[in-house]
């Protein structure tokens, strides 16, 4: 099993991830900006957050192998622009540490 350790880094949730067992270590910063490179998402809105606002996100918290994060983006460069506020639960895969996206909720403008 995975120690987890949640740190606040800017305004991103930064995870660090231990697994005294297999000696493995990882850390992931969960930006609004990456959200562009998860294929579930991606599909789901077919929106890239604008890299000109960095947004924040917030562990909302953890239930067994599930983290819950809380997402503020924006879409759009230029006016009228549009603020999102979305959660997304992840999974941390038990044999290398790493985030899977399992469940994308709707999201709500801000």
């Amino acid at each position: 099993s995975f120690y987890i350790l949640p740190v606040k880094d800017y305004s991103y949730l930064k995870l660090l991830l231990s697994n005294t067992d297999k000696r493995k270590k990882a850390d992931t910063i969960l930006s609004p900006q990456n959200l562009r490179y998860d294929l579930i998402w991606k599909t789901q809105t077919n929106d890239i957050p604008a890299w000109v606002y960095t947004g924040s996100t917030r562990l909302d918290s953890i239930k067994q192998n599930k983290i819950f994060v809380s997402y503020q983006y924006r879409i759009g460069d230029y006016q009228p622009w549009k603020f999102y506020v979305q959660t997304i639960v992840y999974e941390i895969d038990t044999i290398n540490g790493k985030l899977r996206t399992k469940k994308i909720f709707e999201r709500h403008e801000k």
